[in-house]
């Protein structure tokens, strides 16, 4: 089982919620988790699933179509010079516009969407207009970070998923979760089909049913292949602790899953604790990111780090590298669109998912003993992007598995669920060059592991001294300065040293501008379109 967060409980990004119950927060209904499971699905099952995904990527494309069509003929209008006021009327880009525009359309364009879930459409428009969001939003200067170009339309080998809501009366874990097994999950199907297609798709012919039996409710539901998991998430509800929002189903590393989407009502911030139980060491602790070793503690702690106080690199991709570069030999020497190709990719896929999962599992173990492990978490911020990007190191393989935004993240939400705090050191801080002994600077090459003093005669190695630092740092921040409110929450934010390397300050476009601004950008963005 995988649990992760959706949403961080407000204003606990990175200073812990000491000013507010973990109970007002739930009274809120801000506390949101998501588990996962891996489903089994019959052949007949896979090829309605397979039937949902693509009907969300039509829907998708469908409407980033609309918008693009929308922005070409305007902006062909400006350029012959037709006036502002006798430009073809600029298309909405919002979710209610878009599925209102989709109904009008959708015995034309899509005369076959009887056979299909309403939810794959909807899921396709949802997403298009949450894209088209972010990229109004970064072409005109309200999101920050790097820009966002006009959203690509989606093909065979995107992201695959479909999510299920269902905001009836009386709804509840009963409609999602099978009540007299308790380990399938629904499979939610259209409401009327022209061509009777349960009866088209299922596996048996109807000689081999039961007789009496609903053929289409033996689709309806699918099995799972952690059944416990299930169970308990069947518990939850029971007991009035959760309840259902919604259920993703998607196709990830050559396996399908579903996500349930639950709201915690009872109070608390967390799901059930897999694991052994952790240890308390209580007080600050100093984590240091990096690449040869994913964390490393200020001091050493048995059972979790090394006698240095390095957590061990699992290197999971590393391991798997020789039997990827055999199957990426292998696919190509078959040939295109063939039966023994097809079995590759599949193969492929579900090794790219083992190791994505065995890394997932890796990291909420660390996370999870350290956010248990101790009251006040003292990382630096980093710039991961960056450090994938720098040119010359060639070591954007090594970011991208270590995960070290990841690790940040689920670092983020444990704390918060756990009373604790979390300390973040600016990324211009000079952790690495500044003794933890006597505060001062020396200058160090990557490639010098080992962290020599000539004032005080310090010598240690180069990440137990930057962690160190990242500690005295974190907790001197949390003594002497005020929380600064921020949109990721309550941060804590330091003084400009005197001397160090500041970062500019671009200015950026505010306020919500014109509507024309919100739903035609300017003529620049468009150059992502063509």
């Amino acid at each position: 089982m995988v649990v992760t967060d959706v949403s961080h409980p407000c204003g606990t990004v990175e200073r812990m919620g000491h000013d507010r119950t973990d109970g007002q927060a739930a009274e809120r209904g801000q506390v949101t988790r998501a588990v996962e499971v891996t489903l089994d699905p019959s052949p007949s099952q896979e090829r309605w699933l397979r039937s949902y995904v693509g009907s969300m990527r039509v829907a998708y494309n469908w409407a980033l179509e609309q918008v693009r069509d929308n922005l070409e003929i305007r902006a062909d209008e400006r350029a012959r010079g037709v006036a502002e006021g006798e430009l073809t009327p600029a298309l909405a880009w919002s979710r209610e516009s878009l599925t209102a525009r989709w109904r009008q359309v959708r015995d034309e364009v899509h005369p076959w969407h009887r056979d299909v879930s309403i939810h794959a459409f909807r899921t396709g428009l949802d997403n298009a207009a949450l894209a088209l969001k972010n990229f109004s939003e970064s072409s005109s200067g309200k999101r920050r970070g790097q820009k966002v170009g006009f959203p690509r339309f989606k093909n065979r080998h995107s992201r695959q998923a479909v999510t299920f809501v269902e905001l009836a009366d009386g709804v509840d874990h009963r409609h999602w979760i099978r009540p007299d097994s308790r380990t399938h999950v629904r499979l939610m199907l259209p409401r009327r089909a022209s061509d009777s297609t349960w009866w088209r798709r299922h596996t048996r012919p109807k000689s081999q049913q039961a007789t009496g039996r609903d053929r289409r409710s033996e689709v309806a539901w699918l099995h799972t292949h952690q059944p416990d998991t299930v169970r308990e998430v069947w518990g939850l509800c029971d007991t009035g602790r959760a309840k259902v929002q919604a259920l993703t189903i998607k196709f990830e590393g050559g396996r399908w899953k579903a996500v349930f989407r639950l709201r915690l009502l009872d109070g608390t911030t967390r799901l059930r604790n897999p694991g052994e139980p952790v240890k308390h060491h209580g007080g600050p602790v100093g984590v240091d990111l990096g690449l040869k070793h994913p964390a490393t503690l200020d001091r050493p702690i048995p059972g979790l780090t090394d006698e240095h106080g390095h957590v061990p690199n699992p290197r999971v991709l590393e391991r798997q590298l020789a039997r990827l570069r055999r199957l990426d030999r292998a696919i190509a020497r078959c040939e295109k669109e063939s039966n023994n190709r097809a079995k590759l990719i599949r193969r492929r896929a579900r090794l790219h998912g083992k190791i994505t999962a065995t890394r997932k599992l890796y990291l909420h173990e660390l996370s999870r003993r350290l956010a248990g492990g101790f009251d006040v978490i003292c990382i630096e911020d980093l710039n991961v992007a960056g450090m994938a990007r720098r040119k010359g190191l060639r070591n954007g393989r090594l970011v991208a598995e270590a995960s070290m935004g990841e690790l940040v993240r689920q670092l983020a939400y444990k704390t918060s669920d756990r009373g604790g705090m979390l300390a973040t050191v600016g990324r211009y801080y000079p952790s690495s060059q500044t003794c933890s002994g006597c505060g001062a600077r020396t200058k160090l090459a990557l490639w010098q592991r080992v962290y020599d003093c000539d004032h005080c005669g310090l010598t240690l190695d180069r990440d137990v001294n930057a962690a160190r630092s990242i500690r005295a740092e974190g907790t001197r921040l949390l003594r002497e300065h005020q929380d600064v409110a921020s949109i990721r929450g309550e941060t804590i934010n330091g003084v400009p040293r005197p001397g160090e390397t500041e970062p500019a300050q671009h200015h950026r476009a505010g306020g919500h501008g014109s509507s024309e601004a919100a739903t035609d950008p300017a003529t620049p963005a468009l150059a992502g379109v063509a």
